[in-house]
């Protein structure tokens, strides 16, 4: 089965849970958790927000000067790269352990500019974007290069992703637009 199939496989297992479930997976059910949490913050995005915060964040991820910044920062890349997924329908988890046994050379930043190449172009329905599933197949590969990338700033995902993710899905921008705090 290939990258895409696998990950899109294990994202309808679950998409149509309702709010009491979860799947059993830990990095599925934070991508579910984080989708609904972002539903209600927000309100619906569109998938290119999310792209523009794996950039932002990449970005302060080589400026980040300390462990913890380090952390924070490959935390919130994969944040973003969850709720960029969930749009386009493929599970997350499913990738992170993909790209653990992934072969060949990478750059995260070329995948960065790969994705949003394909989420642009997606968005535009231009250059055979405008069928959905060329844009999932694009999107789930490059995803691989920036989990790889990641990776090789904090060799721990599992505490970069969920500590982060905790921290932020305890934030109210609906109460406090400068910082989140409830």
């Amino acid at each position: 089965m290939s990258i895409e199939q696998e990950s899109r496989y294990a994202f309808d297992a679950y998409a149509g849970m309702g709010p009491a479930h979860l799947p059993e997976d830990r990095w599925s059910a934070t991508q579910v958790l984080l989708a609904r949490w972002e539903i209600e913050q927000f309100g619906y995005q569109m998938p290119a927000y999310a792209c523009l915060g794996v950039g932002e964040e990449a970005g302060e991820l080589l400026e980040a000067q300390t462990t913890e910044e380090v952390i924070d920062a490959v935390g919130d890349v994969l944040i973003f790269a969850a709720q960029l997924c969930t749009h386009f329908r493929v599970d997350l988890g499913t990738l992170v352990r993909l790209a653990g046994n992934a072969t060949g050379s990478y750059d995260m930043f070329i995948a960065i500019g790969k994705l949003n190449h394909a989420v642009l172009k997606s968005a535009q329905r231009i250059r055979g974007y405008d069928d959905r599933e060329r844009a999932r197949i694009a999107v789930a590969h490059c995803m691989i290069g920036v989990i790889r990338g990641v990776a090789s700033f904090a060799s721990d995902l599992d505490r970069a992703f969920f500590s982060t993710a905790e921290t932020v899905m305890k934030r109210n921008w609906k109460i406090n637009t400068q910082n989140g705090a409830a």
